[in-house]
């Protein structure tokens, strides 16, 4: 029974009671196994963002494992001889133990993750509505992160990258955008623009550059579009909309402070380091390096990595931010988040905010299930490319426009050219042009489109 419940019944005569269960148990795995196998990879996922699918499993594993545990100490029950000693009756009882703590556990780890995974969704994400990638080809995401703290007041976003994200095959525009672009500028006509006909700009400078215009946002929210959530994300949303002439209607922040967190939720991350970089700095000592080489980070590493300042730049950490990324997508593998999902999703907790809708999660994890290995390049507005104090933003939207174009371009002659039944996602160097230098991020000013992530970031 602990193999095949209702089987001990039936060895032990009691044919009715054993052939019902026996029964029930093949029929719901024949049905079980008929499910997933005629489902897609992207169905199954969409499947496992809905929180009522997420209730159903949970109850139905509990019931499972409750009714299997019953199949054993009945079969036990029935079996057992009329007279037993002591010894024997306690070596009995303790295999049947062992015995249904073999089959609960499984059942039991499968409840509380469907349990983890319903409490995430729903924390995470507002409740449903219309499809919102109805008739849209790209969707495109801003990237947020923050570096709120018990230390800090407020938020700065000294991270921003939009990803624009092909809706059928999963490949993906980086952009990257500085966090000390000045004269940001804001739709025409709305009170923001009002207030900043000539782009996000005073005294001192250093307050009035793009990192800051959530803090302003959320102190100013009565010149912010109603809706939304926060009214910072409203503000930055509606210029890096303008910025890059894109619809970005979605928006992730992440606190930085806690990414270490989540790194070290999933284990840690490999990553080239390609110059050495110190662990503090600035108004802080230099208490160590991280040093080159291909590393196994840690999450309290890979914090530094991302934000290190010291003997380098702001664009160097854009492009070290953007090969995370990377990384993190190549590494996070489903055994990865099979093996440590509590942890992970008690990170995910913690440290996102966001206005996706749960609709729109259900979209991503279909596009995500199409993607295979979805190509990733990337484009960053750094100098020389721009200059950041005094940015030229026509020139910005056209590259963007360039680089988006050119992704689609590779992705359609790929889809093209691909043989039946090979999945759409890719790897490769589409939209490239000259090889980049690993691990310093691509200017783009020579760029038909952006450089592949694989080839900036060398993570072979």
């Amino acid at each position: 029974s602990t193999i095949f419940p209702g089987a001990g019944h039936l060895a032990a005569g009691r044919r009715r009671t054993g052939a019902v269960a026996l029964i029930g148990f093949l029929t719901l795995v024949g049905v079980g196994a008929g499910f997933v196998l005629t489902r897609s990879k992207s169905e199954l996922l969409v499947y496992s963002v809905r929180p009522d699918w997420m209730l159903a499993l949970m109850i139905g594993a509990i019931v499972l494992a409750t009714a299997w545990v019953l199949a054993i100490i009945g079969a036990y029950s029935v079996a057992k001889p009329p007279y037993m000693t002591l010894a024997q009756r306690i070596g009995g009882g303790l295999v049947v133990l062992l015995l249904c703590a073999a089959v609960a556990r499984p059942l039991g780890t499968a409840a509380h993750y469907a349990y983890i995974q319903r409490d995430l969704i729903n924390s995470l994400v507002s409740s449903d509505g219309p499809d919102p990638l109805a008739g849209q080809s790209r969707v495109n995401v801003l990237l947020i992160g923050g570096d709120a703290g018990p230390d800090r007041t407020g938020v700065r976003t000294d991270s921003m990258t939009v990803a624009s994200i092909d809706v059928a095959t999963g490949d993906t525009v980086l952009i990257g955008l500085p966090r000390n672009l000045y004269r940001a500028p804001f739709p025409f006509g709305s009170p923001l623009h009002n207030q900043f006909p000539g782009g996000f700009a005073g005294e001192p400078a250093g307050e009035f550059i793009l990192n800051a215009v959530w803090e302003y946002g959320e102190h100013h929210p009565s010149l912010v579009p109603a809706g939304g959530g926060h009214p910072g994300a409203a503000a930055l949303l509606s210029s890096v909309e303008t910025i890059l002439d894109l619809d970005v209607n979605y928006w992730i922040l992440v606190n930085l402070a806690g990414f270490r967190e989540m790194v070290d939720a999933v284990g840690g991350v490999t990553i080239r380091v390609d110059q050495r970089i110190p662990i503090g700095g600035g108004t802080a000592p230099i208490t160590g390096w991280i040093e080159p080489g291909v590393r196994e980070l840690s999450g309290y590493q890979a914090l530094w990595y991302t934000r290190s300042r010291a003997l380098a730049d702001d664009y160097s950490r854009m492009a070290r931010q953007r090969c995370m990324l990377g990384a993190l997508a190549r590494q996070i593998d489903p055994m990865t988040v099979l093996t440590r999902f509590p942890q992970i999703a008690g990170a995910t907790k913690v440290l996102i905010d966001t206005n996706l809708s749960q609709r729109m999660l259900e979209r991503l994890a279909e596009v995500a299930g199409k993607a295979g290995s979805a190509e990733i390049t990337t484009v960053q507005f750094v100098p020389p490319l721009i200059n950041t104090g005094d940015p030229n933003y026509p020139f910005i939207r056209s590259t963007t426009r360039d680089a988006i174009a050119a992704s689609q371009r590779a992705a359609a002659q790929h889809v093209a050219t691909s043989r039946p039944g090979q999945s759409a996602g890719h790897s490769g160097s589409a939209g490239t042009s000259d090889p980049v230098s690993p691990g310093t991020g691509s200017t783009g000013s020579d760029l038909e489109g952006g450089a592949a992530l694989d080839d900036v970031c060398g993570y072979e």
